[in-house]
């Protein structure tokens, strides 16, 4: 109902032409019903007449960037919603950048430093003023701010990482990807955070996604082993055995792999026939592992192995038990 609106303002300002609130509202309905050239004026108005008002250098900052207004005037609205709202980081970095594109290279660093100031833990308000200064010839300190930058953006992503991790150890996974992703936007390349994304959404069931992640990662670490292991996990997860199965070779030179490669004479199997064969099975990793892998037992006693089954001292009897005429159970070590 901007009609209504409008001639109502109309007779107000009529009966008191220097109402501030009047112009001001009256500027903003036109705004609204898209007559812009016809807002600023009024908006401008309003700003003269009350010049400390901090909601009216706002809309008359908004106004001036929406309608086009004179680059030089849209800068001067700009910087005094800036400086009328010294606690609101959105003023001087919208006023940093229309000065950076006129040129205006004073205002423009004087808004950025504003900015850092306000928020000194954005790498983007800092790389922005390195710039900024470095097109006034101020190499010195230029670099200083894009050092400043690469500083914030290694602590920004790591704060990422850690939330990330802090969400995993939760259990949330919704909250993890979120924070991986976060990192990621700031450090497209980084190896770790793709893993770990890629972990966080295995457990959330997006197998593909996970799949597509553990890759990315694999790719920028040069094949690390501890990456291309939790790669093999995603891998047999989704069901891609012939990719996963190889993959999970690797967790032998993982780092922090709990189980130490041990070295036989004999070779280790590799699916031949093992009809009047003799075949060691040892666990690795942990009881869990053992326990559920164990039911392959009877599978390769069907084959015609013969079988010994090497376990830790507590599930030697669950073992003997369970697979009693099966294989011959040994304690570890």
């Amino acid at each position: 109902r901007w009609g209504e609106a409008r001639e109502l303002l109309a007779r107000i300002r009529d009966a008191v032409p220097d109402h501030a609130d009047a112009l001001h509202l009256a500027g903003l309905t036109e705004l609204g019903d898209g007559n812009r050239a016809a807002a600023w004026p009024l908006l401008r108005a309003a700003a003269v007449l009350a010049p400390h008002r901090v909601d009216i250098a706002h809309n008359l900052a908004r106004a001036a960037l929406e309608t086009g207004a004179d680059p030089a005037k849209t800068l001067t609205a700009l910087r005094r919603a800036a400086l009328l709202a010294p606690h609101d980081a959105e003023w001087p970095d919208r006023a940093a950048a229309w000065a950076e594109k006129l040129g205006d290279w004073p205002a423009a660093a004087a808004m950025a430093r504003r900015l850092t100031a306000l928020q000194p833990d954005l790498a983007g308000a800092w790389r922005r003023l390195g710039r900024i200064l470095e097109a006034q010839g101020d190499w010195r300190d230029g670099f200083k701010a894009r050092r400043r930058s690469a500083i914030v953006k290694r602590l920004e992503v790591e704060r990422w990482v850690a939330t990330g991790a802090a969400a995993r150890r939760r259990d949330d996974q919704p909250a993890a990807i979120s924070a991986f992703r976060g990192a990621l936007a700031l450090e497209p390349d980084r190896a770790e955070a793709w893993s770990t994304l890629g972990n966080a959404l295995r457990d959330a069931g997006l197998t593909e996604a996970s799949c597509r992640a553990h890759g990315r990662a694999a790719r920028l670490s040069g094949n690390d082993p501890t990456i291309v292991w939790n790669q093999a996990l995603a891998l047999l997860t989704a069901g891609r055995w012939s990719e996963g199965w190889p993959a999970l070779e690797s967790r032998w030179r993982a780092q922090g792999f709990p189980t130490a490669p041990r070295r036989f004479e004999a070779p280790p199997w590799r699916g031949e026939p093992l009809a009047g064969k003799s075949i060691l099975l040892y666990e690795e990793q942990g009881r869990g592992d053992a326990i559920q892998f164990a039911r392959f037992i009877p599978h390769l006693a069907a084959l015609g192995a013969t079988e010994t089954v090497e376990v830790g001292r507590d599930l030697v009897p669950l073992f003997r038990h369970s697979f009693a005429g099966l294989a011959t159970v040994i304690e570890t070590g």
